[in-house]
């Protein structure tokens, strides 16, 4: 609901001053939107640092690797290392 509240209030903004301003403000404008967009990414990124991981971990064993590189095979049977 937040997102459809900022789509228009921004296109609000992008309309006014492409129709009222000069290139300059509109340079500015869009400079600010995307600085304000990166300050809020960086702030919804670090909330996401603080919740646990949704699978339990089991202390003692060590997490196992996605992908073994020295199992990999190509499709005709060459390995790749």
């Amino acid at each position: 609901m937040v997102q459809i509240v900022a789509v228009v209030a921004v296109g609000i903004l992008l309309d006014q001053v492409t129709a009222h301003g000069s290139s300059d403000v509109l340079l500015w404008t869009v400079c600010g939107i995307f600085g304000l967009a990166s300050i809020f990414g960086v702030i919804d990124i670090l909330l996401f640092l603080r919740i646990r991981e949704v699978l339990p971990t089991t202390p003692e064993l060590p997490r196992q690797p996605a992908v073994v590189v020295d199992d990999l095979t190509m499709r005709y049977g060459e390995t790749l290392a």
